[in-house]
């Protein structure tokens, strides 16, 4: 049988339960590695991000255990697309449906068979087409901003362009000039206080109290 496209990490504290699934993904053709703990599991991980395609990681292990692992993969930029299965012989519904909502794929039950192990290399193709589809995405959304950002500052350049030819280097000066003696004036207009009869009025909450103590 044709060797399947994906090397998959186990991680799990319990030694004979890490040996039994490994034979069982080679002998369904899927290459696999194995640990014994959350920070061995992270350090593979950080060693070679692109190694794996699938992680199956116990949920109750020393240590670091399988919630803070799966944390930990989802923080990092370079780990977040690694499909991450969680495996338990806690059947905790609860627990399952916290890990999911938490960015897990899967919660599956220990012993796991081959039947699990099968339909999981099937689901790892579909979730890879999806992050793939969704790189594509970003990518397409990215370069439709930038093209359209280089779109606007042709244009002000072409525009730019056609007044200085149509015009000459004193008129051009003059219009410059022109218009920052017309936006100071403006500046100095605006800065102006109005004119008001009588006491000027306070102008802060502090003056007011004064005011109206001093004048009964």
């Amino acid at each position: 049988a044709q060797e399947a496209d994906i090397n998959v990490l186990i991680v799990d504290d319990d030694n004979v339960t890490l040996h039994m699934i490994s034979r069982q993904l080679k002998a369904l053709n899927i290459r696999n590695e194995f640990v014994l703990s959350g920070q061995d599991a992270l350090d593979r991980l950080y060693q070679n991000p692109e190694s794996f395609q699938l992680v199956l990681c116990d949920v109750n292990m020393p240590g670091l255990d399988g919630g803070e692992v799966l944390c930990r993969i989802l923080a990092d930029p370079r780990l977040r697309y690694i499909p991450i299965v969680m495996m338990s012989s806690d059947g905790d519904l609860k627990k399952a449906k916290q890990l999911v909502q938490a960015g897990a794929k899967d919660y599956i039950l220990k012993p796991v068979n081959e039947v699990s192990l099968v339909s999981l290399s099937f689901k790892v193709k579909t979730w890879r087409q999806a992050q793939s589809t969704q790189h594509l995405s970003a990518v397409y959304g990215i370069t439709s901003v930038l093209l359209l950002h280089l779109k606007v500052v042709i244009s002000s350049a072409e525009g730019l362009a056609d007044v200085a030819a149509g015009s000459s280097p004193t008129s051009l000066a003059r219009a410059a000039a022109d218009g920052t003696l017309a936006a100071s004036h403006e500046r100095a207009v605006g800065t102006q206080p109005e004119a008001t009869e009588g006491a000027s009025t306070p102008e802060t909450a502090h003056d007011l109290v004064s005011s109206s103590s001093s004048n009964p």
